[in-house]
């Protein structure tokens, strides 16, 4: 299992991705912050990164918060 960093901006203009080293990025998404809907599109965006479906990434901190790590079960069942 991995974990990944993610400072998250809501409401941007644009989506785009910053990478800052292997398990750190950058992330602008669309999406407001309420209802979980930036959340849910983080995690897309975090499969995307790491070439997993997204049942595979689960948020372990920052819920509330724009630093959020996500933990990468990339196991092979």
């Amino acid at each position: 299992m991995d974990t990944l960093h993610i400072k998250v901006h809501t409401e941007a203009r644009k989506e785009r991705v910053e990478k800052l080293d292997n398990y750190r990025y950058e992330v602008w998404v669309k999406e407001p912050a309420s209802n979980n809907k930036a959340n849910e599109r983080v995690i897309s965006i975090a499969a995307d990164l790491v070439k997993v479906p997204s049942k595979s990434v689960k948020l372990l901190k920052g819920r509330r918060s724009g630093f959020k790590t996500f933990i990468i079960n990339n196991d092979k069942i």
